[in-house]
């Protein structure tokens, strides 16, 4: 298995700690570039190879970057990182449960006589239940689930990203 070097992993901690006082500051578009610039630094064809607390280190990036670009209500980019993180580490929770809370907001704005609109409801549903079976302590996560409903109202829009990297 390759490794990321002790630089990189420095840098991933700087991008990180970084990153998170723009977002504090809700300079978001900077957060995300701060992030970009890194993820740009490192092949990613050479993800698969690395070892798996280097793959949570990143699937946090990726989740943070998301978290960025919701902020600016860039859903689908925001999504597309949701779900790397998850394809790196498939037990990141809030990972989850911002995707959860992406699709169950478009779901919310979809007209309810589009067919999608029950599939993205379920697919909402079922993020928020993940990130509840993975860190049950949670109340954020609980709440989302509870308040996931198959026909949504618009009036619930979390997200977030978590605040070190521990996770």
């Amino acid at each position: 298995m390759a490794s990321l070097s002790q630089e990189t992993s420095r840098e991933i901690e700087r991008a990180i700690t970084e990153a998170n006082a723009s977002c504090q500051r809700r300079k978001y578009k900077e957060a995300e570039e701060i992030y970009t610039k890194l993820l740009n630094g490192i092949a990613k064809n050479s993800v698969d190879s690395l070892l798996p607390n280097e793959k949570s280190k990143l699937a946090l990036v990726y989740n943070n970057r998301g978290h960025s670009k919701y902020q600016q209500v860039d859903f689908e980019e925001a999504l597309d990182d949701y779900f790397y993180a998850i394809r790196l580490n498939p037990n990141l929770a809030v990972a989850y449960y911002n995707r959860g809370t992406i699709t169950y907001r478009l779901c919310a704005a979809m007209p309810e006589e589009n067919g999608e609109r029950q599939a993205m409801c379920a697919r909402a549903k079922g993020d928020f239940s993940e990130a509840v079976r993975l860190d049950p302590e949670n109340a954020e996560f609980r709440e989302a689930l509870d308040n996931c409903h198959d026909v949504p109202g618009a009036s619930w829009t979390g997200s977030r990203f978590p605040e070190t990297n521990k996770k």
